[in-house]
């Protein structure tokens, strides 16, 4: 029995959505993190707001560059506060864990998608 392609990129849909949501709640979850346990450090970082939470001091476009300046900064390396702390250094290894599984995954499903382009005979 052949699979379609469609059941295919849906199936990894179903499989990769999951997945970046885990990378987004996890971010937050250190960002609500360094909110209320450093929040020296999150005011410096640029008040950052995650994907989903925002906090009421959160300032729109400074908060929402000091996420995105942040959710990549994060995962090459870790700040002093993070390094001092064991449930902040626990979240960026999860963070930086989910966001590796993504990226091969989604490196996965390119070549899975490309691969069933190529003509079989």
């Amino acid at each position: 029995m052949k699979l379609e392609l469609g059941v295919v990129l849906t199936g990894m849909l179903l499989l990769l959505v999951p997945l970046l949501l885990a990378c987004f709640m996890v971010f937050d979850r250190l960002v609500r993190f360094e909110y209320a346990s450093h929040r020296s450090a999150w005011e410096s970082d640029g008040r950052p707001r995650g994907f989903f939470w925002s906090p009421v001091e959160a300032a729109t476009f400074r908060s929402y560059f000091a996420q995105q300046r942040l959710s990549f900064t994060w995962l090459f390396s870790t700040p002093h506060w993070m390094r001092q702390d064991p449930t902040a250094l626990r979240l960026l290894k999860w963070l930086r864990g989910l966001v590796l599984a993504w990226n091969v995954a989604i490196i996965g499903a390119a070549a899975i998608v490309w691969l069933w382009g190529l003509p079989t005979e």
